[in-house]
């Protein structure tokens, strides 16, 4: 941060005495200008102060810059500018002051640090590149917010999941859209943990994205990067957040999988929005059912040989006895399982969030369901 402290002189050329005028820049949290402020949160606002040597000055100039080349300008009567942070750049500030007669001004900037998740900034770069375009603000708000919490924060248990999604190199796609409005395709490919890696999108049109989600069909599906054998035997765990009601309606879809056979037998790793088949690294099946839920969080997890647990929106609703084998290669789909050499199974429902990762304790899906029902609350207004 550089303070802003700055010279000036006369507005005409005609001599003049007197000592040169100086300007400084103050940021300040609060209006009553108490609190000196270096960084703040996007969405709060801030009080630019102007303290001058002019005796009288007669208006105030703000240049405001939010990245290299976007600057708000505002002229006024008054020393204090009252500014709501909108954008996840720091700020940059420059101003002057005049009498009629004297100016003065900061040569050097006043930069304001705005506090954002570097891992938030990383997905939502990705994602302008990808669209094209640069997501609303009220978007990136509820990326940052949603980190936050991927890391421990404002979650009932403090579990830092980004960390140990990271760690296991697990795959997450949570579908953002640019603004309310506006969607993108090719932003459903960008995996939140590794970002600069993109899945491939196959069959998908644009008319399948929407602001709260992307629907699925016959022979769409997102080619991911990993496979069940990416994980330990024992643990795995898959997760998918749908937004269709009434599951029940569906048969031998899923909405993420992976099966060493043409078909779902063999080593598999998936689960049925009808059945529940979750048989992870193991080639028999069990039906503790989901399908009794509208939508929502749905979880399989594995952390042991010899069984494995179903949840829906963090709670634990049946387990499964399945001897565990060794987990199939193939790459897990989305939207599909990845059976043999093809997709098969493909989920034709609407999906916010997709994952495969290493298993979950009982305290961290707890935490999972939290994150994924702040974020599809939020995202699409």
């Amino acid at each position: 941060m550089s303070l802003g402290i700055g010279i000036g002189g006369m507005l005409n050329s005609g001599g003049g005495g007197g000592s040169t005028p100086t300007l400084t820049i103050g940021v300040f949290s609060d209006a009553g200008l108490t609190n000196p402020i270096t960084s703040a949160d996007f969405g709060d606002t801030v009080y630019i102060n102007l303290t001058t040597s002019i005796a009288a000055p007669t208006e105030y100039r703000f240049l405001i810059f939010e990245s290299s080349i976007i600057g708000n300008y505002t002229l006024q009567v008054g020393a204090t500018l009252a500014y709501t942070i909108a954008s996840f750049n720091d700020l940059i500030i420059f101003a002057e002051a005049e009498d009629g007669t004297i100016s003065a001004c900061a040569l050097n900037s006043f930069d304001l640090t705005i506090n954002a998740d570097a891992d938030a900034n990383a997905y939502i770069s990705a994602h302008n590149t990808a669209s094209g375009t640069t997501m609303e603000g009220t978007q990136q708000e509820v990326v940052q917010e949603t980190f936050k919490r991927l890391k421990g924060i404002g979650t009932s248990f403090g579990s830092n999941l980004f960390a140990k999604l990271l760690a296991a190199n697990g795959e997450l796609y949570a579908f953002t859209p640019v603004s309310s409005a506006v969607v993108s395709l090719p932003t459903i490919a960008i995996d939140w943990i590794e970002p600069s890696v993109l899945s491939t999108i196959v069959g998908f049109v644009p008319s399948d994205v929407a602001n709260d989600g992307v629907t699925g069909g016959s022979g769409k599906y997102l080619a991911l990067k990993r496979a069940p054998s990416d994980y330990s035997q024992n643990d795995i765990s898959i997760h998918a957040f749908s937004q269709t009601a009434g599951l029940t309606g569906f048969t031998n879809i899923t909405p993420i999988g992976a099966s060493d056979n043409s078909g779902l037998g063999g080593n598999r790793s998936y689960f049925y929005a009808s059945t529940t088949y979750g048989a992870f690294a193991a080639n028999t099946t069990s039906a503790t059912r989901i399908d009794a839920a509208s939508d929502g969080l749905f979880s399989i997890n594995r952390d042991n040989a010899s069984t494995h647990e179903k949840y829906i929106d963090g709670l634990l609703i049946g387990s499964g006895s399945l001897t565990s084998t060794t987990p199939s290669t193939n790459t897990f789909y989305g939207f599909a399982v990845h059976a043999g050499a093809t997709s098969y199974s493909n989920f034709s429902g609407k999906l916010a969030m997709i994952c495969n990762a290493d298993s979950f304790t009982a305290n961290e899906l707890t935490d999972w369901n939290e994150v994924w029902q702040y974020f599809t609350a939020n995202m699409n207004n």
